[in-house]
């Protein structure tokens, strides 16, 4: 196959041409050709091949070196990230029973308790007819034994002395 391909070069009109005036230049300037052909062909080897592959190479180091530092940087905080995935965990733990515990702990401190609404943010707490320092040891209560916080309340007399009516939005 080769040999066919150069026997048809040799056989074609141009490179019979440049051959006869190959031919008919002096030692001198074939000698001068065939250091400038040497010349062109480096050229074109160092602008076609070796620059753009040396480019390429010093782009990829660049990155292999910047993936490195990611990875060193994800190795000495890994324990941060187990720690803070397991607090995230903990905590859609706890945001799915904010509404059983806040119902359970009203019902321990003697609330009457008229709705209970999980929302994404936590949980809304609607209260009527109890006294108002009953709602403020439950709130406290919330707060320090099951780390559930008060995000918004709205607290409202009633006709009775002492009672209140409530809505409050509770939080981990």
């Amino acid at each position: 196959m080769m040999q066919g391909l150069l026997d048809r070069l040799q056989d074609s009109p141009l490179f019979v041409r440049l051959s006869e005036q190959y031919d008919r230049l002096s030692d001198n300037d074939r000698r001068a050709l065939q250091v400038m052909l040497f010349f062109v062909t480096v050229v074109l080897v160092y602008l076609l091949i070796w620059k753009p592959v040396s480019h390429w190479s010093v782009e990829q180091y660049q990155s292999y070196s910047r993936e490195v530092g990611t990875y060193g940087w994800i190795v000495d905080n890994a324990d941060r990230f187990e720690a803070l995935r397991k607090k995230q965990e903990q905590a859609g733990k706890k945001r799915k029973g904010i509404a059983a515990v806040t119902s359970a702990s009203a019902r321990q401190a003697g609330l009457n308790v008229a709705r209970v609404q999980p929302d994404k943010g936590g949980v809304s707490v609607w209260v009527e007819n109890v006294p108002y320092q009953v709602l403020l040891g439950w709130v406290v209560t919330l707060h320090n034994q099951y780390q559930i916080d008060v995000g918004q309340i709205r607290i409202d007399r009633t006709e009775e002395d002492g009672q209140v009516k409530a809505y409050l939005h509770l939080s981990y």
